[in-house]
């Protein structure tokens, strides 16, 4: 199993451009329920990151692996997101 260009931690306060919380949940319900998870203004993904439903089918592959794009090479998802480093 592999992932690429994935914000596993989210976006919040990873933007690109700092912008204050409450522009980031403005734009987290501008862009619907997508948006809620990417702003984490639910518990979506600490559920991944801990509920056994998410977890139990990742031990069915020998080896898992999460690839993240170097430091200020991608806009969309950055580096600290993406390689779990915050």
């Amino acid at each position: 199993f592999c992932t690429t260009a994935t914000p596993h931690l989210g976006v919040s306060r990873h933007t690109y451009v700092k912008i204050p919380r409450t522009a980031e949940i403005g734009v987290a319900h501008a862009l619907g329920a997508t948006g809620k998870d990417l702003f984490r203004l639910n518990d979506l993904l600490h559920a991944m990151a801990t509920s056994p439903t998410f977890l139990k089918p990742l031990r069915h592959f020998r080896k898992r692996v999460a690839y993240a794009n170097a430091y200020g090479t991608d806009f969309p998802v950055p580096a600290s997101t993406a390689a779990f480093l915050s």
